[in-house]
């Protein structure tokens, strides 16, 4: 359905509304679909080769499926038309006839139907009696009567012929009365023995008589009289007849009443029957042109027949379209053969396709249009709930289902902890049980849980000499431990000093940061359970190897600081995260949190995970900015500029125009760096702040700065002091400086990145970038790139193209970087992801610059630039993407952002479409709306209206719920991200009710305002949720306030102030 609305979209209207017979025999969607490619071949060949726009327009549209498949296909259509073009030259000369009936405009069909009655009527001789063909006249009257006495005679004559049957051989009329006067005289005399004619007579009776018929023989006379009676009917009905035929000029009358019959039952059913009889009746010399009419019926019987056989056409083809198309297809003929493989195709697709491109004389997209509109007509025919879907019921459905997914994650928290309080409980309980109720076993479960739940709070009442976690947990107490404390949070080394080594002490074992775990050190912890859950990133940097010697500098190899001791770092190592990505199934988790803006994490995702990452969409609008110009780090003038650029992106590229590297460090790099802290400390900005250098040596020469500078402002000095202590919520957050090696696993709202190479004094590039040059440098590069939550300040004395051996991967990505860095400071949104989508083919798929076609996105962003909105379409940097985004007025911020329901949506589940992509972008700030292509497709005007009032009101909010409903758990309501107040409590005057029992303890306001009815609800000493409903008329809606005041009264809510 989704793909036929977005076609719909995408497609002029539909052609006038067709009759229903039309529209069924149109095809399925994906049958039209599936022979797309060949229907384009055959409009690009109408348009090519013969200058037409559709398929229909051509005169091969008609050519028969049998004549196009035949193997002399040519021959068979060259003879029809050679033999149907010489009938048209028979028939033409009398469609030009003022006398004749027929006409151009006349169907083959009904010129068929007419020459056949023209030679009945002809044969006949009924166009001198045309009123007998009206049913009740005088003379159809009279004629009937005639027929009833001309019928009576007959079955007269037939009853007489009967009484005759056995003559053998009938005598005539004359011989008849001869004999009857021979035998009236004679047959009773004795005496006719003696007559010689007598027996003459009686001889021949016997001869022409067959009396062997009869048990008892007849008399002469009785057989004599039944063939007289027989001479004197024939002789009537023959009389009868032959008065009719001269009354009626005819030769045969029964042939004149069949015919006459026969029109009158066509005359009963055809109009066009009866027009022509008018016709007729009134105008003498159409008449005399039947014979011209009824001599066509053969050549129009057999055009009808080739036209049937050949060819394909509607039942209304008129005479002259058929001269028209076979001259038509008769200056077309030498184009058939270059043209038959691709007819021989279409005729062998689909054939309701095939019918659809021979019937309708529409372009391709108007085709489309017609027959998917058709389609989506029969998905809704068949789908009634889909028809009836809107936003609105989405909006309903995603907030009842964000609510009770928010209910049922607490639910079963509550479950959870409940579930193992119970068996804790239960386990207490069977330990005080006496033993004459319990079996061996439960005795020995007694015994040693009553023992280690004795020795446990024997341990927590001691003030000194505490025994070991191990050997509490592996003794009869450990039972009770487990029951205690089901979770336990440490590290692999610690969970082997620990914990016993018991198979099934752990339902399942997680691993946070595998990559940093050595496979030797994750066994001990693995064998404690039976399942077993890895999370890790292999482009992290590897654990650390204890037993190398600080000497060891293979190019597999780092050294690094960790409590004091230089230790070496194997970039090749046996890590738990590499074992498991090679032998166990593995799910990506891509969504990624940690940075508020998109471009902090864009190239690492881009360069390190083929843009596999999911990144939430930026809400602040990038615009282009001047580039800045290399900065002194000695000015303190340069230092405020480049705080204000760093607070103003999220990623700021500061160039350094006075660097120097010397001996791995760059002193004017860590001044500016130092300069920048305190400008920043001094703004109060409140934003935590880390600084990272490329070299142990740079991280030293920014301490340095530090120091020096604090020395000298007694200020910056207290504010730096603070800032390295500093703690957030109870964790530290403090300011550090660290190098590339170890600042893995440390996060900060701002990164101030030192880049540190840079010429030497003699004015010399070296392309020697330390461990980045090494194996895996680019994993280094990644630590570095991802620590910023909301800013990152790149402080370089370099540009991109001073780095030029791009041979080695460190060195190209850390190149990579300097140009999207800089690009992203400028603004440039479109060169900073050519960038990205050019580092490797999986990045070039989730960052292209070009957008993705949708119909919908684009009509929609046409119709609200038109009406004055700024309007960007496919924001994001990630294969997340919000797929409309309006601007504020300022034009500096997103005011709201449009998720469509587009293909983009079908490779998300459901839920993580309509419920979580929704809920993760108004954390980040947004305000979303989903639109349906189904609602613009059937009212565009009020999709704009509705979204055009979201930006003036805010958020949509549900509609108060049903009274029926209001049971339901408010702790549970307020914890849904999803709803937002859209009604400002107090701007109605509203009275409180509490309610207080157990762990509850919630409010519940209420007030009426006109015909509004509002409602504010949720726990005491939050703000709630605040809801309105509009009702028919004020009374109604104090009516309404009264009655969820009483059920709320009724569940023991107290009012208050009362």
């Amino acid at each position: 359905g989704r793909e036929l609305v977005r076609h719909l979209i995408e497609l002029p209207a539909a052609a006038a509304a067709l009759p229903p017979e039309a529209l069924e025999r149109l095809p399925e969607w994906h049958h039209w679909q599936q022979q797309r490619e060949l229907t384009q071949r055959v409009y690009l060949t109408m348009r090519e080769r013969f200058g037409l726009d559709s398929f229909a327009r051509h005169p091969f549209s008609h050519l028969a499926s049998r004549l196009v498949t035949h193997e002399h296909a040519y021959g068979q259509l060259k003879s029809a038309v050679d033999e149907a073009s010489g009938l048209m030259q028979r028939i033409e000369p009398v469609l030009e006839s003022s006398a004749s009936l027929l006409a151009n405009d006349t169907r083959l069909t009904d010129a068929q139907v007419f020459s056949e009655a023209a030679e009945q009527l002809t044969n006949a001789n009924l166009t001198s009696h045309l009123d007998l063909l009206e049913p009740g006249s005088p003379a159809s009257r009279t004629l009937q009567t005639e027929q009833a006495t001309l019928q009576a005679l007959t079955v007269q004559q037939h009853s007489a012929s009967e009484a005759t049957r056995h003559w053998r051989d009938k005598p005539g009329v004359q011989d008849t009365l001869a004999a009857q006067a021979l035998v009236q005289g004679l047959e009773g005399s004795f005496m006719r023995w003696l007559q010689p004619s007598w027996w003459r007579l009686r001889g021949e009776l016997k001869r022409r008589y067959d009396f062997s018929q009869h048990a008892v023989a007849p008399s002469y006379r009785s057989i004599l009289d039944n063939l007289a009676r027989e001479h004197q009917a024939n002789a009537q009905l023959q009389a009868e007849q032959q008065r009719l035929q001269e009354r009626y000029s005819i030769q045969n009358i029964d042939a004149f009443v069949q015919g006459q019959q026969a029109l009158l039952q066509q005359l009963a059913t055809s109009p066009l029957m009866r027009q022509w009889v008018e016709r007729l009746r009134s105008d003498p010399e159409a008449v005399s042109g039947l014979a011209q009419e009824a001599s066509l019926r053969q050549p129009l019987a057999r055009l009808a027949e080739i036209v049937a056989g050949s060819f394909v056409f509607e039942p209304s083809l008129t005479l002259a379209e058929v001269a028209e198309y076979l001259r038509d297809l008769h200056e077309e003929l030498s184009e058939l053969p270059d043209t038959l493989p691709l007819l021989n195709e279409l005729h062998q697709a689909d054939p309701a396709g095939l019918r659809a491109l021979q019937t309708h004389a529409l372009a391709q997209r108007p085709l489309d249009a017609l027959i998917a509109q058709e389609n989506l007509t029969r998905f809704y025919r068949a789908n009634p709930q889909v028809a009836r879907f809107d936003g609105k019921t989405l909006s309903m459905a995603t907030h009842k289902v964000s609510q009770a997914e928010s209910s049922l994650l607490k639910h079963n928290a509550h479950v959870l902890s409940a579930t193992l309080h119970q068996r804790f409980l239960e386990h207490v309980r069977q330990s005080a049980l006496s033993v004459a109720q319990l079996d061996p076993q439960a005795r020995e479960f007694k015994k040693t849980y009553a023992k280690g739940r004795r020795e446990l709070e024997h341990e927590l009442g001691k003030t000194m000499r505490y025994r070991s976690i191990r050997e509490l947990a592996s003794g009869d107490s450990g039972r009770v431990i487990n029951d205690l404390k089901p979770v336990w949070l440490m590290s692999p080394l610690s969970v082997s000093d620990t914990l016993p080594l018991t198979p099934d002490l752990f339902d399942v074992v997680i691993f946070d940061e595998a990559s940093q775990i050595p496979s030797e050190e994750a066994v001990p912890a693995l064998s404690r359970a039976q399942q077993v859950i890895v999370v890790g990133d292999e482009m992290q940097l590897p654990p650390t190897n204890f037993f190398s010697s600080a000497g060891d500098q293979q190019d597999n190899e780092l050294i690094a600081m960790e409590d004091g001791e230089q230790i070496a770092i194997n970039l090749d190592a046996d890590s738990l995260l590499s074992q498991a990505a090679r032998n166990l199934p593995a799910t990506l988790l891509a969504w990624h949190y940690r940075s508020r803006h998109e471009a902090l994490i864009s190239f690492s995702n881009a360069a390190f995970y083929e843009g596999r990452l999911i990144t939430i969409p930026d809400r602040r609008i990038e615009h282009p900015v001047p580039v800045s110009t290399p900065l002194d780090s000695s000015e303190d003038q340069a230092v405020i500029q480049g705080a204000d650029t760093l607070l103003d992106s999220p990623i700021s590229f500061l160039k350094i125009e006075d660097g120097v590297y010397i001996s791995r460090g760059n002193v004017a790099e860590a001044r500016y760096i130092a300069g920048l802290v305190r400008e920043l400390l001094r703004r109060e900005t409140g934003l935590s702040l880390g600084i990272v250098a490329f070299s142990e040596a740079q991280q030293g020469e920014i301490e340095q700065a530090l120091e020096n500078l604090a020395a000298s402002d007694p200020d910056f000095a207290t504010r730096l002091e603070r800032e390295y202590v500093r703690e957030d919520a109870g964790q530290f957050n403090g300011l550090f400086v660290k190098n590339l090696e170890n600042v893995q696993g440390d996060e900060r709202d701002v990164i101030i990145l030192s880049i540190c190479y840079a010429p030497g004094p003699n004015g010399k590039m070296l392309m020697n970038f330390g461990p980045i040059n090494q194996r895996g440098g680019e994993k280094r590069l990644n630590v570095i790139f991802s620590r910023a939550r909301k800013r990152m300040a790149i402080i370089s004395s370099i540009e991109a193209d001073a780095i030029t051996n791009t041979h080695n991967d460190g060195a190209a990505a850390l190149r990579a970087f300097l140009q999207f860095a800089r690009a992203s400071a400028a603004g440039d949104a479109p060169r900073s992801q050519g960038i990205l989508a050019n580092l490797n083919p999986g990045a070039k798929q989730s960052f292209a610059v070009t957008l993705p076609k949708d119909s919908l996105r684009t009509a929609l962003a046409a119709a609200l630039r038109k009406r004055g909105h700024e309007v960007q379409e496919y924001v994001g940097r990630s294969q997340f993407r919000c797929d409309l985004a309006i601007a504020e007025a300022d034009g500096e911020h997103f005011s709201l952002g449009i998720l469509l329901d587009g293909d983009a949506s079908a490779t998300a589940n459901v839920r993580e479409r309509y419920i979580f992509r929704p809920t993760v972008l108004r954390s980040f700030g947004w305000k979303i709306i989903d639109v349906l292509s189904h609602d613009w497709l059937n009212d565009s005007e009020e999709v704009l209206n509705r979204i055009e009032a979201l930006l003036q009101r805010g958020e949509d909010t549900p509609e108060l719920p049903p009274a029926n409903d209001e049971n339901v758990d408010v702790e549970q309501q307020d914890s849904s991200p999803l709803i937002e107040d859209s009604v400002v409590a107090g701007s109605t005057q509203l009275r409180e009710f509490t309610f207080g029992e157990g762990n509850s303890n919630k409010f519940w306001r209420i007030g009426a305002a006109e015909s509004d009815v509002t409602v504010n609800f949720g726990r005491i000493g939050t703000q709630g949720q605040t809801m309105t409903k509009t009702m028919d008329s004020p009374e109604q809606a104090a009516r309404e306030v009264e009655k969820l005041i009483a059920e709320k009264l009724r569940k023991g809510y107290q009012e208050q102030g009362a």
